[in-house]
Order: C-alpha cells, then structure tokens, then sequence
C-alpha cells in the first residue's frame, strides 16, 4: 500500500511536470513571435507579429538589468529589502497619480455591481429580486457586492461627497502592497535564495498590468491577494516554517478565511483552488501527514459554500429570493462562438439564452447542450478550422502582455491629462511604450518558467515537489478552463501573478549558468 501511494503520487507529479512543460513551451514559443492587444475604438483584439530582433534585444537588456541587480553586492539580503521597500513606495506613487490623473470610472458589469453596492448600503435591497435585477441575471456576483457594501458603510462614514470608487481603488492599493509582500514571502519559503526575490521584484518594476488593475473597480486584485496570503500560511504550514501549535493553528485559520474570501469576490478563483486541492492532497500522502486531508476537506467546503451562504444571508435579509441565474453551459457554449472582439469572447449569447428562455436556468442549460454537441459535430467534420479556431482563441488570451488592463479602465468621467489620453490612443506613443513593456514582462515570465520545468523536470521529488508546483497547476487550470469557456485577456490576468516565483526562479538559474561558463573559460 505504501509503495502504491508513492507510486501514485511520483506517477502524478511527473505527469504535471511533463504537461506543464509543455504549456510553458507553448506559451513562450507563441508569445516571443507573437502578440496580442485591443483596439482602443472597438476593442476588437488585433493579431500582431513581433520584431524578433527587437524582442531578443529587450530581453537580454532585462537580464542585463536583473544581472546588475543581483551583483550589486554580495550582502544581496539588504539590496532585496531595500528594493521591496522601493517598488511597494512606487507601486503607491504611481497609483495615486492614476487616481488623480487618469480619472477612470467601472463600466459595465463593474458599474452595475457597484451601484447595486450602494443600494444596499443604504438599506435598499430592490436587487434582491428572482427576475428584475442584474443580480437573477449573475447571482455569482454577490460576493463582490457584499465586499463593496462593506467599503462602502465604512466610508459612508466620512463626511464629503467623493464618489466611494475611489475609496475602493485606495483599498486596491492596500491589497497589492499586501500581494507584492506575500509574494516576496512565498518566494523565500520556497526557493530560500536572495537573488530569486530580487529578481521577482525587478519583475514586479514592470508589472504594468498589475499596476493598471490596482486602479480597477472589480474582483481581479482584491481575490489574487487574498489568495497570496492564503498560500504564504500554507506553505509555512506544508513547508513546517510554522513550527509551533500556536502558529500552525493560526496558519491554518488565516489560509481557510483568505482561500474562501478569495472564491467569494471572484468564483474563478475556485480553478486555482483545485491547484491547491491537488497539492495538499498529495503532500499528505507523500510525507503522511494525513491530518492534511482534513484540511483539503475543510477548504473544499468552505470554498464551495461563500457564495451560495453569502447569497442565503441577502434573500433573508430583503425577505426576497434570487433566480439560478445564467446557467454555465451557456457560457461554454458562447466559448465555442466567433464574435467581434475574438473567438470565444462574449457576444451576448449567455445573457439572451437565458432570458428568451424565461429565466428557466434548465431549459437554457438545454438549448445550449444542443448548441455545443451541434458545434462539436461541425468541428469533428472540419478538424482544420477547429484547431484554427482554438488556436487563435488561445493566441488572443495569451499572448496579450496587456492582459487587457488598458480596455478594463478605459471608461473615465472625463478631463484626463493628455498623457493619459495618448496612452489609450490607438497610435499614441504612450501607448506604443505601455504594450512594448507589457510583452517585454510576459516573455521574460515565460521564459523563466520555460526554464524553471526544464531544469526541475530531473529533480529529486522532494527538492522540488507539489508545493513548487502548486502555482503552475493553477495556471495550467486557467489554461484548459479559460479554452472552453468565455474568452477575455483579463480572466488570464490571475496567472501572470502565479507564474512570478518560478520564473524568478528560472531567470535565476539562466543567469547563475552563464556566470559558471564565464568562470570554466577563464580556467
């Protein structure tokens, strides 16, 4: 039996190994030649080849970079403190002059969960209805809105007349500083070397996403740095960095409420959530210390309850009730669509699906299981067009550096600067520069992750197991969910984040392998 579990748990990390080898090579191999990003007018995503030569130069530049960074001195623990100190202090600055400058207000879905968040914080719960309310329509949703009510009661609170979104970005700050710090953390326990942080943090200099997204009223920051710190306390608790029962139990308790309030603002979360179901669960096995199992369970349930409870607490509390909402296999059939913006964007389907259907969430589920056994029929018979169509479905998602940042904070109230202005101008200088760095960061991030598989293929188990992976399993989760489902740049957003401590890792061992040839010529 004990030979049996070990076989299993080696067979299924080596096969994560392989495949995520694969991806990684994919990913890199398509992005270095290719790119990806919106029209600023239609927001039609435009294929673009890259000028090779250009990239290559970028990216030996930023080694260059990275290289000087981390040979500064050999007291490198001082220099990785000393730069977190400085890009949390930059992050901060250049937030606040997007707030005040770049002027940009939540459109759309964003808009429409933040009024409903008002609404009720003033005590009027009209949205709690089963069929006139965005919230019958994406009852998914009311994670996001509880959040956003609780910000809202708080600065209610301070007298004025600002509008609370911009409280909202001020607290989006707050929880990517707590990101960056976690990150750094997460790093530390996992690789224990100064020069991969430092080289994580030169990453994080030219995150332009992240920095983007600090300023975006939705789930993207606040749900991927909940999870950051649920992950920092449970790899202190796999890694036995928690030593005492005091901080295991704490280490515990802080990971289940991070894990579970990072599924509630944003229900995709529960893709990377199997990345650390998947984790856990073999980390038990391999290193018996089944207790763990408990804690898979406890974390499956907790994750898989917020939403529906949190949905319970509302209709109790407005005395009314909310529809299923738009049914999931509406959403991955609209995935197998063509639209305006790219293969397997949102037309529309899944929101008129439902509603020509009456708002019944099964006879909707029903049209739509006709829809794709239909549409796999047609792919069967036209197999050249189904891998094109996947292709450049997979292209446009993953290949755009922006991650569609710029498209996600475009709506504004008006009276940008003209510096804004020429960065969300089609022809813009400034925006010309914001795209150059954005791919510059996504191929450096694919190439250290292209580098950290090859290298840890061959390792022992133990040196580098599931917790190392556990990221990598969660993109590897976005990648096969986000190809059948709703394409959007943006819902690729979260992996750019996870890929951050195995690519420091790789860059790391790039730049270390150069220096040891340096040193055996001179020899």
């Amino acid at each position: 039996m004990k030979s049996f579990t070990k076989r299993l748990c080696n067979f299924s990390l080596q096969s994560a190994k392989i495949i995520i080898l694969a991806l990684s090579l994919l990913l890199f191999g398509t992005a270095f030649f290719t790119s990806s990003y919106a029209y600023m007018d239609t927001q039609q995503m435009i294929f673009a080849w890259d000028n090779l030569l250009l990239s290559l130069i970028s990216i030996i530049a930023s080694l260059g970079l990275i290289f000087l960074l981390t040979n500064l001195s050999y007291k490198q623990k001082y220099i990785k403190h000393s730069l977190l100190i400085f890009v949390m202090i930059l992050y901060a600055l250049i937030t606040l002059i997007l707030i005040v400058f770049n002027k940009s207000v939540p459109g759309a879905d964003p808009m429409t969960v933040f009024r409903i968040s008002e609404q009720f914080a003033t005590g009027h719960m009209i949205a709690i209805h089963p069929t006139d309310s965005y919230l019958s329509y994406y009852p998914h949703q009311i994670g996001l809105t509880a959040y956003y009510e609780i910000l809202l009661r708080i600065w209610n609170l301070v007298p004025g007349d600002v509008i609370g979104y911009h409280f909202i970005k001020i607290v989006n700050l707050i929880w990517t500083e707590i990101l960056i710090v976690c990150f750094y953390k997460i790093i530390e326990i996992l690789f224990k070397k100064n020069s991969y942080q430092i080289i994580y943090l030169f990453l994080m200099m030219i995150n332009l996403p992240l920095l983007m997204f600090t300023t975006f009223i939705y789930g993207e920051v606040p749900s991927i740095a909940l999870f950051s710190v649920g992950l920092l306390f449970l790899l202190k608790l796999i890694k036995k960095v928690a030593a005492t029962n005091k901080s295991r139990i704490a280490s515990i308790v802080i990971s289940t409420l991070c894990f579970t309030l990072s599924v509630a603002l944003r229900k995709n979360m529960l893709v990377i959530m199997i990345a650390v179901f998947i984790a856990l669960f073999f980390t038990a096995l391999l290193e018996k210390r089944y207790w763990l199992l408990l804690l898979d369970v406890a974390f499956i349930g907790t994750c898989l309850f917020i939403t529906p409870g949190i949905q319970i607490l509302y209709e109790l509390r407005a005395g009314n009730y909310l529809n299923d909402g738009v049914p999931a296999l509406t959403y991955f059939a609209m995935g197998m669509q063509y639209a305006d913006r790219g293969n397997g964007w949102y037309n529309g389907y899944n929101f008129t699906t439902y509603e020509n259907s009456g708002l019944d969430a099964a006879l909707a589920s029903k049209t739509a299981a006709e829809y794709i056994s239909s549409r796999l029929d047609y792919f069967s018979q036209n197999l050249g067009e189904c891998f094109k169509f996947y292709f450049d479905k997979f292209q446009v998602q993953w290949c755009d550096g922006t991650y569609a940042s710029l498209q996600a904070t475009l709506a504004t109230f008006g009276g940008r600067r003209p510096f804004f202005e020429n960065l969300y101008s089609y022809n813009g200088f400034g925006h010309v520069i914001f795209i150059f760095i954005c791919n510059v960061f996504q191929n450096l991030l694919y190439l250290g992750n292209c580098i950290f598989c090859i290298v840890t293929m061959k390792q022992k188990d133990k040196k580098y197991s599931f917790p190392h992976y556990l990221c990598l399993i969660g993109v590897l989760g976005i990648f096969l969910f986000h190809t059948i489902w709703e394409a959007n740049s943006r819902y690729i957003f979260h992996s750019s984040i996870l890929l951050l401590p195995t690519a420091a890792y790789g860059l790391g061992f790039l730049l270390s392998a150069v220096q040891n040839i340096k040193k055996v010529k001179r020899k």
